[in-house]
């Protein structure tokens, strides 16, 4: 679970957090969605929603994250 939290805020803080040069808007799904953000977002490609299908997420930059507990 806590896997797919940080996922999910990695995919919030890439579409949410907009550059000067990432202001554009990106392709459109070819495959089946499994990811749909919306709400207050700066880049988006269908109306005002983010979508993803799995060739779109693979093609995120891709970062291991480690946690410890106390």
């Amino acid at each position: 679970m806590l896997k797919r939290r940080y996922f999910l805020a990695a995919i919030t803080w890439y579409i949410a957090l907009p550059a000067a040069s990432q202001t554009a808007p990106f392709g459109s799904p070819l495959g089946p969605v499994i990811l749909e953000v919306d709400g207050a977002i700066q880049r988006h490609n269908i109306g005002l929603r983010a979508l993803f299908d799995l060739a779109m997420l693979d093609s995120l930059p891709q970062v291991t994250i480690q946690t410890t507990t106390i």
